[in-house]
């Protein structure tokens, strides 16, 4: 790091770039001359040891992009929902009053019980959303109440 301050950082300091693609240039053509540069008590060079050493070591990187995720646990309230993050999710009736695992990326919530996904929803930004899976009313319970009901009519038509 300390190389990378004295030969690149320094040697820019006093200079004006106006583009983004003008500094990142500038910064090549100097990170190619420190790594061009002789090593002081051994033969070659760093750009050298990278291809004799670093390089054969390498491995391409995965075909698919890592997913930063964080897992949780909730338990489903009576309606059918989980709270997480100030949101509501819903899960499936029967297991109301479970404990389940939820795993959250920036974009998407997944609901687990006991290792099986049961649910998976877009995640909401912002407070108090209800994310609710579409169901037909043959799915929920009879006598079965909450926000999933209502909203796909389970209840009959007074409601």
């Amino acid at each position: 790091m300390q190389l990378a301050e004295r030969w690149i950082i320094a040697a820019l300091r006093n200079r004006k770039f106006f583009s983004i693609e003008e500094l990142n240039q500038a910064i090549r053509e100097l990170r190619d001359r420190m790594n061009q540069r002789p090593f002081r008590k051994r033969q070659g060079c760093r750009a050298t040891q990278f291809a004799v050493v670093d390089k054969p070591a390498m491995s391409p990187l995965p075909a698919e992009r890592s997913d930063l995720s964080e897992w949780s646990r909730a338990r489903v309230n009576i309606e059918y929902h989980i709270a997480f993050d100030t949101n509501y999710y819903s899960v499936p009736y029967n297991l109301v009053q479970e404990l389940v695992e939820v795993r959250s990326t920036p974009t998407t919530i997944e609901i687990f019980h006991k290792s099986q996904r049961v649910a998976s929803h877009l995640r909401a930004h912002g407070h108090g959303h209800a994310v609710t899976i579409c169901r037909a009313p043959s799915a929920f319970p009879p006598g079965a109440f909450g926000m999933d009901a209502v909203a796909h009519g389970a209840l009959g038509s007074d409601y």
